[in-house]
């Protein structure tokens, strides 16, 4: 939509949770999607990143094999991560403090979210904290695999789970890009997870 109102912008693509807010402080990327304690830790360093817009919809499911439905068994299993700060990764160790608080899983580091979930489906890893689409491909990709989906959203109310970011000189620079795209965010968000419920009550029933 923005490129359609004569905005020139581009995707890139960084592996890893660090390497975007490089970019920002560098002033060679100028916006990101993070958690709050990827961004947190920016600041701490020195950054000057400030938040510009947050998605307060949390789509992140926990995925495991049936087996382990009661996450006190997670421990000493292998569970995949994106990152150690990630929001995902955040998310999923407040759930296990709140409903497994002894638990210690062996994690294992996978920053690509369809790979963790082959690797849950193949049994290379117990479980996983995914996007609400990736467990949706995971499910339609394995229609007759024994998974336990928990949506995050219910355990752990009110938690988002994506804030927007942008450098202090992309603001001063260019602040109507940043409200041009904040405005055409929220139409995105409004047209494509409308119907997230019915999406992850189907997904929770499988």
């Amino acid at each position: 939509a923005m490129k359609t109102a004569g905005y020139d912008i581009s995707i890139k693509q960084l592996s890893g949770s660090v390497l975007p807010f490089q970019a920002l402080a560098s002033n060679q990327g100028h916006l990101t999607g993070a958690s709050l304690p990827e961004g947190a830790l920016a600041v701490q360093a020195g950054s000057t990143v400030k938040i510009i817009t947050a998605r307060n919809q949390n789509q992140v499911v926990c995925v495991a094999n049936d087996k382990y439905k009661d996450c006190s068994k997670l421990n000493g299993q292998k569970v995949g991560i994106y990152s150690d700060t990630g929001g995902y990764t955040i998310l999923m160790k407040l759930y296990f403090a709140k409903a497994c608080p002894n638990v210690k899983p062996t994690y294992v580091t996978i920053p690509d979210s369809p790979v963790r979930a082959q690797a849950v489906a193949t049994g290379k890893l117990a479980g996983t904290a995914l996007g609400l689409p990736d467990a949706i491909a995971l499910q339609q990709a394995n229609p007759n695999g024994t998974f336990f989906v928990l949506p995050l959203s219910t355990e752990i109310p009110g938690v988002g789970d994506e804030y927007v970011y942008a450098n202090s000189q992309t603001l001063k620079d260019h602040p109507t890009i940043a409200q041009a795209f904040v405005t055409e965010q929220l139409k995105a968000i409004r047209q494509l997870y409308g119907d997230d419920a019915a999406a992850l009550g189907d997904l929770v029933k499988k």
